[in-house]
C-alpha cells in the first residue's frame, strides 16, 4: 500500500506537465502563425529581405522552446518542415509559397 500513494502522485504530475507543455506549445505556434501571418501581409512596411530574415529568427527562436527529447516536439519540428517545403515547391495546391521566397526556393529548401 504505500506505493500507491507515490504513484499516483507521480501521475498526477506527469499529466499535469503534460498539460502544461502542451499549452505552451500551442501558445508557440499561435505566436508562430502570428508572426507569419502578420510577415505575409506587411508587404507595405516591411521588405522581402527584413520579412525573409524575421521569418528564420522567429522560426528558429520557436523551435528552440521544444524539447527534443520527446516524441511529440520532434514530429511536429518534421510537420512544420514538411509543410514549409510542401509551400515552398508548391505541391500543396492553392496554397502559394511565401512572399519573401521564391517558388522552388533552393536557399529556402536547404535551410529547412
Amino acid at each position: 500500500r504505500p506505493l500507491k500513494a507515490p504513484l499516483l502522485a507521480e501521475q498526477t504530475r506527469q499529466a499535469t506537465m503534460d498539460r502544461q507543455e502542451f499549452g505552451l506549445y500551442f501558445a508557440i505556434i499561435v505566436a508562430e502563425c502570428a508572426l507569419l501571418a502578420f510577415l505575409e501581409k506587411s508587404s507595405k512596411c516591411v521588405t522581402n529581405f527584413q520579412a525573409r530574415k524575421c521569418c528564420h529568427a522567429g522560426t528558429g527562436l520557436m523551435l528552440l522552446q521544444f524539447d527534443s527529447r520527446t516524441a511529440q516536439s520532434r514530429a511536429l519540428v518534421y510537420v512544420i518542415g514538411l509543410f514549409s517545403l510542401g509551400m515552398t515547391w508548391e505541391v500543396i495546391p492553392g496554397i502559394p509559397p511565401f512572399r519573401f521566397g521564391k517558388s522552388r526556393d533552393i536557399g529556402m529548401t536547404v535551410y529547412l
